[in-house]
């Protein structure tokens, strides 16, 4: 995989995912929304949060109560193991406001999770959940 790659969720009547297009270079972009993506999940949960590793291998979907983990391996495309592959569902404890996840800078550290601030002022915990075996 070679250069920035970044998606993005956001509500509307479903949920949505997009990309930057192919480009070279610096400077703007508009993202190009991925048509007709079919995330394999529940139905009744929105997607908060997702963070993608450095290689573009793995990708954490962070939602209300839940975060899943998926692999790409060579040659299947984002949007092959969103729509077919069953995703690993991982420990996490729910958050008043849940919204992010990120891989630990060494990945084989674990993931990351924090909630927004629930607007009374104090800080909100970042919880650190160890790396699964596989």
């Amino acid at each position: 995989m070679r250069g920035p790659a970044h998606l993005s969720w956001w509500k509307r009547n479903h949920t949505d995912c997009s990309r930057p297009p192919c480009m070279s270079g610096t400077g703007d972009a508009t993202m190009v929304l991925v048509p007709e993506l079919d995330i394999r999940s529940n139905p009744n949960q929105s997607i908060s949060g997702a963070d993608m590793s450095a290689d573009g291998r793995e990708l954490l979907l962070k939602y209300s109560g839940s975060v899943r983990y998926y692999c790409r391996e060579p040659g299947q495309s984002m949007p092959e193991i969103l729509g077919n592959a069953e995703p690993i569902e991982l420990p996490y404890t729910r958050e008043p406001r849940g919204e992010a996840v990120a891989f630990a800078a060494d990945r084989a550290d674990g993931y990351y999770t924090l909630s927004e601030s629930n607007g009374d002022g104090r800080d909100q915990p970042l919880y650190h959940y160890e790396r699964i075996k596989q």
